[in-house]
């Protein structure tokens, strides 16, 4: 089931989070900064709580996706945009079609809503299958 998270989601999304990206980079944990950030932008003016997906499977947060809008300007005019900030799934169910029935329903929300465009920092051959494109 994809559905909008929920205030009783945050604990089992910061522990997805940590989880599914745990990793260490030249800053430490990337979990850890992970759910810090997702911490950060609900708090944020522009959340909106449409835009943060949970999956479950039997009752369990197995993946979380989180779009923050912002306005960009493109030649001249603002257009309605948003970056996600990140796509996690548990190792456990990673390559399984959550993370892709998460960005499908993402992106069939962000149509409703009228957005332009997304953009993202990840990995680069996962996300061109959901059109993103890579700058390089």
């Amino acid at each position: 089931e994809i559905r909008s998270e929920s205030v009783k989601d945050y604990y089992p999304i910061a522990e997805l989070n940590t989880l599914a990206f745990s990793k260490t980079g030249g800053s430490g944990n990337i979990g850890k900064a992970e759910m810090a950030l997702v911490d950060m932008l609900r708090h944020g003016p522009d959340f909106d709580p449409d835009l943060a997906l949970v999956a479950e499977v039997d009752g369990r947060v197995v993946g979380h996706a989180l779009f923050y809008p912002y306005k960009v300007w493109l030649s001249g005019e603002e257009v309605a945009a948003t970056s996600l900030h990140p796509l996690a799934v548990h190792p456990d169910f990673q390559r399984q079609g959550v993370g892709s029935r998460l960005m499908e329903e993402a992106h069939r929300r962000l149509e409703e809503k009228g957005y332009a465009l997304s953009f993202l920092y990840g990995e680069p051959e996962y996300y061109p299958r959901f059109g993103y494109q890579n700058d390089s």
